[in-house]
């Protein structure tokens, strides 16, 4: 595409271009030869965002702040637009049929994102810049033809990243900071920042793949982005991480379970889904083996998890009947509670001693309510003290 003109910027021209998407790229070309905004600059105005967010009651700092922001929005909007280009082909062939200004818009929303997020962000503005940019596009449902594989470059620097934290987690119970993976690594922090970003989208992506009805072989390559750096993600994904971990112990048997997880790339494969071709010859089975128990495994996975919208954002949940699942145990978690075997545990059911309720007729499965098992529990101490 041909670098539009750089005119004056408000020259009476009437060989000038009047279409919105032509005047947007002559106002960016225009910001790039006379407005570029300089490094020195830049450092100035994000120090006005630090600024306000210490002092949100002060109004002069406020009234700066606001101009920081606009300045900021049109400095990067050459950035906006690199983005807006790279996935303009595949968001007009796609199911979204949007046209360029509106992956603007898009990208906009990103660097907005971007600034309100950089005074409680760890890393380099314009690095946050790019992935909230590369964020906001993916999930309004543009490019994801541009991003649907990590580089190798990135996936084997996860690799070494994982490597490095088991073998450190065996001698303390601290994690790596960024600056230390990179240090020990021999790379930039950035580097490492990105390989990071990759590994925890992934997951999430990953398991929104396996909740979806297509079933093809095919399909089975999951779309690695950048997800955006907030503080409170670390947490959120933690949370995230243990929920999934939960829910395929409680709903699936061991074979099921490890052939989801290398599958779809979850636990202690994280980031590296296989396909049914391996996963069979890695576990010694025929390819039609694990095709069944990964369809009859999906089936009883989304009786407990779905996928849901949020505004731009995409994400994995609980169904709304399953929220409450944390509150009961088992069969065998409750004999482990009690002290007794599965068998016992029944005939405290069938004495009426605990509650239930039937999870999966078919296969026989009771959860009890955690509060019930306790007080059992407590009981049968007491009778064994006296």
């Amino acid at each position: 595409m041909e670098a539009m003109p750089v005119n004056e910027q408000h020259e009476d021209n009437g060989s000038i271009s009047l279409m919105a998407r032509d005047q947007y790229l002559r106002q960016v070309a225009w910001i790039q030869v006379t407005e570029r905004l300089e490094t020195e600059e830049e450092a100035r105005l994000l120090q006005r965002l630090v600024r306000a967010a210490y002092e949100p009651g002060n109004a002069h700092v406020q009234m700066l702040t606001k101009h920081a922001r606009e300045r900021l929005v049109e400095g990067y909007q050459p950035v906006v637009m690199q983005f807006a280009r790279m996935v303009a082909p595949s968001a007009s062939q796609g199911s979204c049929g949007m046209e360029f200004l509106d992956l603007v818009n898009e990208g906009n929303i990103g660097l907005l994102k971007a600034i309100e997020d950089y005074p409680k962000a760890s890393i380099p503005f314009d690095m946050l810049v790019r992935v909230c940019i590369r964020h906001a596009l993916w999930h309004a449902g543009y490019g994801s033809g541009q991003w649907s594989h990590v580089p190798d470059s990135v996936a084997r620097l996860r690799s070494r990243i994982r490597r490095v934290c088991k073998d450190w987690c065996r001698v303390s119970n601290e994690p790596l900071s960024v600056s230390d993976l990179a240090l020990r690594l021999e790379v930039s922090e950035a580097q490492v920042e990105d390989a990071l970003y990759a590994e925890s989208f992934q997951r999430m992506e990953s398991l929104q793949g396996l909740l979806r009805e297509d079933d093809a072989e095919d399909r089975h390559s999951f779309t690695s982005v950048y997800a955006e750096s907030i503080p409170d993600e670390d947490e959120h994904q933690r949370q995230f991480d243990e929920m999934v971990q939960q829910v395929l112990e409680r709903e699936l048997g061991p074979r099921q379970r490890e052939i989801i997880q290398r599958r779809y790339g979850i636990g202690e494969h994280a980031g590296r889904g296989q396909s049914q071709r391996v996963v069979a010859s890695l576990l010694g089975v025929k390819q039609v083996t694990v095709h069944t128990a990964e369809h009859i495994a999906k089936k009883r996975l989304s009786t407990v998890l779905t996928v849901v919208k949020s505004g731009s954002r995409t994400m994995v949940q609980l169904r709304p009947d399953s929220q409450n699942w944390s509150e009961y145990y088992t069969m065998k978690e409750a004999s482990l509670v009690l002290g007794v075997c599965e068998t016992k545990v029944q005939k405290y059911v069938h004495q009426g001693l605990l509650p239930f309720e039937v999870v999966r007729k078919k296969h026989r499965e009771w959860r009890l309510p955690k509060q019930a098992v306790h007080d059992l529990a407590a009981c049968s101490t007491e009778r064994v003290s006296a």
